[in-house]
Parts: C-alpha cells; sequence; structure tokens
C-alpha cells in the first residue's frame, strides 16, 4: 500500500483500516499473542548460553515477529517454533529479510535513481524474491478461501465484530480482489516482521542499559498480573510506563529515520516559498534528538511522557509511525507486539548490557550498527 496513490490507494487504505485500526481487534486477539510470546520465551530459553546471552538476538526477535504478525493477518502460526519447522514459512521469512536488505542497498545508493528507467541487477534479484513471496502468500490465500467457502456451505458465516483474521477480513468483506489481497497481506507480513522486531530490539536495549527504568516496568507489570501471570485485555489496557517507554525508545531510535511527501500545494516552509509538486523530507530521527525539541534528548526518559516535568512536547515532534491519513496502519498491532513481549521478557528476566554503546545506522530502517548482547538472568 505504501506505493499506492491517489483514488486507489484510499480504495485499499479505507479496506484496512476498518480491520486495523480498530483496539478491539488487539483485544480480541490478545489471547493468540500470549500464545506466541509464550513460545518465544521458551525457545530463547532453550538456546541461552552459559553466558546468559541469546545467540543472533535479532534472529529470535524475528522469528516472534514472524508468528505474531502470521496470527493477526492469516489466522495460523507459522510453524517457526516447530520441529523441524515449517519449510514453506522458512522461505517467506528469508524473502521478507532479503527483500528488505535488496531494498535498502536501492534506496541508499546509485540504483535508486536508475530504477525508476532502468532495470538495474538489484532490482531484478529484489523481485524475484517478490515472487517467491508472492507465491507462498497465494498458496496461503487460497487454502484460505477454501475453508472459507466450506464454511459457507456449511451455513457458517463472520460477523463484522467476530475475532477474524486480516485474511479472512478481506475475503469476506470482498472489497479487494484475491491478486489486492495477496499483495496486501504479504505487504502487512513483510512490514510488520522486520519493523517490529528491530523497534523491540531497541527497546530491550534501552532497558538493558538502564536498570531504574526497566525496573519500573517489572513493577508496573507484577501490580498489575503478579511475577508469573498473563495479561488479559483489561490488565493489558493499563499499562502506562511500559507504553512511556516504548514510546521514548522509539524517539530516540525510529524504524523509519525519515519521511518523504510530494506537497499537493505551495507552502511556506521557515519562511521560504516551496511550491506544489516539491519533494519534501522531515528527519524523524534528528527530530527526535533535538535539543530545540527534548530536554536532555540523548538520555532514556520515559516520564518525559507521563508528565510535564521534563517540559511540554510538541504533538509532531517525533512521529515513529507517520502521521494523518497516511500514517503506518499496523500501529496498533505492532505497539501491542511490543508491549507484550517486553513485559514478559521483563517479568521473567534481568536484562544487563556490558558492552560499548552500539550506534544507529541508517539502512531502509534505523538498525544497530553491530549485533546487540543483552544477557537474560533469571530473576530470583
Amino acid at each position: 500500500m505504501a506505493v499506492l496513490d491517489g483514488e486507489e490507494w484510499s480504495r485499499v487504505r479505507k479496506a484496512l483500516a476498518s480491520k486495523m485500526l480498530r483496539p478491539k481487534d488487539i483485544r480480541d486477539n490478545l489471547e493468540k499473542f500470549n500464545g506466541v510470546t509464550k513460545d518465544a520465551i521458551e525457545h530463547m530459553v532453550s538456546v541461552r548460553g552459559a553466558d546468559d546471552e541469546i545467540p543472533n538476538l535479532e534472529e529470535e526477535l524475528a522469528k516472534w515477529a514472524t508468528e505474531s504478525v502470521g496470527t493477526m493477518a492469516f489466522d495460523l502460526r507459522v510453524g517457526l517454533y516447530d520441529d523441524p519447522p515449517n519449510n514453506e514459512t522458512v522461505r517467506m521469512v528469508k524473502a521478507t529479510q532479503d527483500s528488505f536488505a535488496l531494498l535498502g542497498k536501492i534506496n541508499r545508493g546509485w540504483e535508486g535513481f536508475l530504477v525508476p528507467y532502468v532495470t538495474t541487477p538489484t532490482y531484478i534479484k529484489y523481485c524475484k524474491i517478490q515472487d517467491i513471496a508472492l507465491e507462498i502468500g497465494q498458496s496461503i490465500i487460497d487454502r484460505k478461501f477454501v475453508e472459507i467457502k466450506k464454511m459457507a456451505d456449511d451455513g457458517e458465516g463472520f460477523s463484522q465484530d467476530q475475532a477474524v483474521s486480516l485474511l479472512t477480513y478481506l475475503i469476506t468483506k470482498g472489497e479487494l480482489t484475491r491478486q489486492e489481497i495477496n499483495v496486501q497481506s504479504i505487504g502487512m507480513f513483510k512490514a510488520g516482521v522486520e519493523t517490529t522486531a528491530t523497534g523491540l530490539l531497541w527497546l530491550l536495549y534501552d532497558l538493558a542499559r538502564n536498570p531504574r527504568e526497566q525496573e519500573n516496568v517489572y513493577e508496573e507489570v507484577t501490580s498489575l498480573i503478579g511475577p508469573h501471570g498473563d495479561f488479559t485485555p483489561e490488565s493489558f489496557a493499563k499499562l502506562h510506563y511500559v507504553k512511556a517507554c516504548v514510546k521514548e525508545s522509539l524517539r530516540m531510535h525510529p524504524g523509519s529515520f525519515r519521511w518523504l511527501r510530494v506537497l499537493t500545494q505551495d507552502v511556506v516552509l521557515s519562511g521560504y516559498h516551496v511550491p506544489s509538486g516539491t519533494a519534501v523530507m522531515y528527519s524523524n530521527y534528528l527530530a527526535g534528538i533535538s535539543e530545540e525539541l527534548f530536554k536532555f534528548p540523548l538520555e532514556f526518559r520515559p516520564e518525559r511522557w507521563l508528565n510535564e516535568d521534563l517540559g511540554k512536547i510538541h504533538p509532531f515532534a517525533t512521529l515513529p509511525f507517520g502521521v494523518g491519513p497516511r500514517m503506518c496502519i499496523g500501529r496498533r498491532i505492532a505497539e501491542a507486539e511490543m508491549y507484550l513481549l517486553a513485559t514478559k521478557l521483563v517479568q521473567r528476566f534481568v536484562l544487563e548490557y556490558h558492552e560499548e554503546p552500539v550506534e544507529p545506522t541508517f539502512r531502509l530502517m534505523t538498525v544497530p550498527d553491530r549485533p546487540i548482547r543483552i544477557k537474560f538472568i533469571d530473576r530470583a
């Protein structure tokens, strides 16, 4: 959907928004997310080394994000925690990771200027990988079509308020073609995996480096569900400090470090007249660490989002999910996933980081310049 525009974008966005932006759908799927989170933590424990570190932490978080997004987008557990893992899903995850890497390469280098006019070698690779993901996605969609048709033949159906996957919702609504459903479902899947996993990686890093704030998270979680409990929709809605931690981490390490827009009318920016049709870039990363917009911008201070002791924050000072009609449609899902796994990890472990600080590097997203090594120490 990110590449659509005009009436076509509006039609597809409307079909998706009625499902993706409702808080009710997050509450209805919380039990599924809880199940994925439990499996993810059990798997992390099984691979944790004697040094209390989890090898390839980024890869483990990508597995968790894949399973979580799979439950919401396709209404299925994609099988990455099976033994052996589901081969079809492994291929899809690999295609997703490779496509992000190639798209980042195109976006950063000289090929980005040529792609609108010629097919470059990297773009050809990217298209082939996209075809793999779409082929797998189509097989999932075809099976879901058969399942839904059988339910209809048996006299079963879905209400608008029923907790169903994005795929089931789009099929039963009938507002998009099969091809559009495939492309949008795969798009949600791909975007949800990389962005959510990277966002959570930065959050765990920030909590590990800030033990006082991490303990505040633990105290909030245990006050709501105890040291071993699970979240209900009611207790989940009462997370306040955790949500502030996520906002603070995204301020310092936004997934999208810049936003590009083409003006549809003349505007005046900082005294300069900028004509309609001009491409404008907003640096989300630089705004997030600006001393003009934030006090102590390089310090992790979640409390700035809970009171005004550190100054009033401009509503557009940091926009990790964008703003307005084109705001990230998966925002609520991504936030809920990060709240849940982060809280469950802090509930079970003390996170520690003893290495040199990592630095952000800008590819397609804001990512660490090297692997992040966090110790996951069992709580007494």
